[in-house]
């Protein structure tokens, strides 16, 4: 089942259980990478995939999504599915929409499952990019003009300052002035400051669980290490033996495989 035209944002429903999961894709994918994950999710979950913003046949928002944003789409959401408790799921920088998205839920969230999640470490480029004024117009600068950026990441890489991999991320992402400016507008959108005091709140009156699967030899986000978290969430940690790309098949029997630990 499809959204209707009106929705915020595109999403689509897998199932028909009182207990819905709410999946956050990466960036430059859509709401149908889940099917990968369907096999197992499906048997616990409703589960409600959703396009993020400038994604799918999401619409394009320009601007940084506030909290009004997020309470509609998520009581819309809860609404159409009549479900009787939520949980979310997002990878990467869905994971960042995610840790928004329960933020500013009006109602408890049973389980936040973070894959390879962006917004539970600091991002020093992120931060930049979307939060001081040299930042965007650096930003700005650049995503206009791929080649230079390539060539001045090929500087850093040689300097040690970078290494291959996220080279090749910026090559991917920024690969042309279009692309490059799809990345920019999601990254606006998603700007605001994550309140972990707020989510440590809400975790602690509503007993959410915490979940954050990392690929060990992931470079682009790497695994976190618990100590770290202790002003932020209280979370079970899982480490898997992949890289960055952790949604196909593969994971999904992982996921099986992980079964009594993750749910």
């Amino acid at each position: 089942m499809d959204d209707p035209p009106s929705s915020k944002l595109h999403y689509k429903v897998y199932g028909e259980s009182e207990h819905i999961l709410i999946f956050f894709h990466g960036f430059g994918q859509n709401q149908n990478i889940v099917e990968d994950l369907l096999p197992t999710l499906s048997e616990k979950f409703n589960v409600v995939s959703v396009d993020l913003p400038n994604h799918g046949v999401s619409p394009n928002y320009t601007h940084r999504l506030d909290s009004n944003f997020f309470v509609d789409l998520a009581l819309e959401i809860k609404h159409k599915t009549n479900a009787s408790k939520v949980s979310l799921m997002g990878y990467s920088l869905g994971a960042r929409f995610g840790l928004l998205f329960w933020q500013h839920c009006p109602y408890p969230i049973t389980h936040f499952f973070g894959i390879a999640p962006d917004g539970i470490s600091s991002n020093p480029l992120f931060a930049l990019a979307t939060r001081s004024v040299v930042g965007k117009r650096l930003f700005s600068f650049f995503k206009n003009r791929p080649n230079l950026l390539l060539s001045t990441s090929e500087v850093l890489k040689k300097l040690h300052l970078i290494d291959i991999k996220a080279q090749n991320l910026a090559a991917f992402q920024f690969s042309n002035p279009k692309y490059a400016q799809r990345v920019y507008r999601t990254w606006i959108n998603v700007s605001a400051k994550i309140d972990f005091e707020l989510l440590r709140q809400k975790q602690a009156a509503d007993f959410t669980r915490v979940t954050l699967l990392y690929g060990k030899y992931d470079t682009i986000i790497k695994p976190i290490d618990k100590s770290k978290l202790k002003n932020k969430l209280q979370a079970k940690i899982v480490i898997v033996d992949r890289g960055h790309n952790l949604i196909n098949r593969k994971l999904n029997n992982e996921l099986e495989s992980l079964e009594p630990f993750l749910f």
